[in-house]
């Protein structure tokens, strides 16, 4: 098959499987190139570096291919400003047709859900494959998002194209592989923790590493979390798993143990609960209004200290709130989930009880974050884009953010735009 479909829920082990293929096919010579994206990445989240990184690796996969590249690049310095088709077909399909290889590669494309403008991926892969006679065949790596899964059912449907679907669920082989991580993370765990002379040889039981692969659901995320958990440094391993293995759940939900644990790595936080809602939102709805903001000034809005600053927080507070939620929560210049599945985990109130992020109080803080934005000298252009930004996001969320922030947030962006 010239495409195929690999999708699952979140934590499934999609982009472990997607990255250990790409390594695997590079080794043995079997890979044309691959990319990764990533949704709060700005080099990752959109299509404007995807056809000039997959042409780099192309150019060292199949060799022949550079004199081609190189002089299309030359003859036309601007050609990766150009639309996404024609990058495609000139540093792509192209130079692939032209190749005197025949040697049979694949390229994989990974987090297709994680990217912006998904849907033009989709169809320029689908609109040059024709054009590539099979020497270069596709791995699309996503969730199954509704857009996404019909494109796939569409081109299924259609005569003369081939799409092979891949659907990853709990089965049994997720079981071995989760408990093949798990058994690789320990023993990393006990070469590495600060208290690596305490361990005993037995730890973890084989008993308690099967509680965990059944509580897991075949997901990997599960396995991933619990093993960030562990091996904090500030704390001893074998109580961490002692207090996971004790977590009890009576959801028939598959995502039961996953709920269970992110609520208690919330709960188990000596941050106030309502600051961490509060900081949460903002990264939540943050990662979620690509539309009406650039990438850069949804990083203004998940930096440290834009948070800091909005909630009133001395310099280094927000930091010592995320402290506790290491395992989950990635704090640099940035605050970033390691998962998005945490993101759709705070978004369900039936989930994430008490810890709930909420649209109203989310556009309530962004709109503060824009109208501090504006206290500062910003050049003209800049004073009307975050002026703009405002009226926007309290036009997303009319009611939400009125009664969250306050009835004259219309009035305070022109006010301070003209001042």
């Amino acid at each position: 098959m010239p495409v195929t479909w690999l999708h699952g829920p979140a934590g499934t082990g999609k982009s472990a499987i997607a990255r250990s293929l790409a390594q695997i096919l590079d080794d043995e010579g079997f890979l044309a190139g691959s990319f990764f994206f990533f949704r709060t990445d700005s080099r990752r989240n959109s299509v404007d570096p995807f056809v000039a990184t997959l042409a780099y690796q192309l150019s060292d996969s199949i060799p022949d291919t550079l004199p081609y590249i190189a002089t299309v690049v030359e003859k036309d310095p601007t050609i990766c400003s150009r639309s996404l088709e024609t990058q495609f077909k000139k540093l792509i399909a192209d130079p692939i047709c032209t190749s005197e290889s025949f040697v049979r590669k694949l390229l994989i494309i990974d987090g297709l859900d994680e990217c912006i403008n998904r849907m033009a991926i989709l169809r320029v892969v689908f609109n040059n494959l024709s054009r590539l006679h099979g020497h270069v065949k596709f791995l699309i790596v996503s969730r199954p998002e509704y857009d996404i899964q019909r494109f796939f059912e569409s081109a299924a449907a259609s005569p003369g194209q081939r799409v092979d679907t891949i659907r990853l669920l709990g089965d049994l082989q997720a079981y071995d592989d989760v408990r093949v991580y798990l058994r690789d993370s320990f023993h990393r765990i006990k070469q590495t923790h600060p208290l690596q002379a305490h361990f005993t040889p037995d730890w973890p039981s084989d008993d308690a590493i099967e509680r965990l692969v059944e509580k897991s659901s075949g997901h990997f995320i599960y396995a991933s979390t619990v093993t960030k958990y562990i091996e904090n440094d500030f704390d001893r391993p074998q109580k961490r798993l002692d207090d996971i293995l004790k977590l009890r759940t009576s959801s028939q939900n598959p995502y039961g143990a996953l709920d269970a644990l992110y609520l208690d790595i919330l709960t188990s936080s000596r941050a106030d609960h309502h600051l961490l809602v509060s900081i949460l939102s903002i990264v939540v709805q943050a990662d979620r209004v690509p539309g009406i903001f650039s990438y850069n000034w949804v990083k203004i809005m998940k930096s440290t200290h834009m948070l800091e600053s909005v909630l009133f927080l001395e310099l280094g507070d927000g930091e010592l709130a995320l402290l506790g939620l290491k395992s989950l929560v990635g704090v640099g210049d940035t605050v970033n989930f390691w998962h998005k599945s945490f993101s759709d985990f705070l978004l369900d109130p039936s989930r994430s009880q008490e810890f709930q992020v909420t649209s109203a109080l989310a556009y309530a803080l962004m709109a503060r974050c824009c109208l501090w934005l504006l206290s500062y000298n910003l050049p003209l252009a800049q004073r009307f884009q975050t002026t703009y930004s405002v009226v926007t996001i309290l036009a997303t969320g009319t009611f939400l953010a009125t009664n969250a922030f306050c009835g004259h947030c219309f009035r305070l962006p022109v006010l301070i735009f003209f001042s």
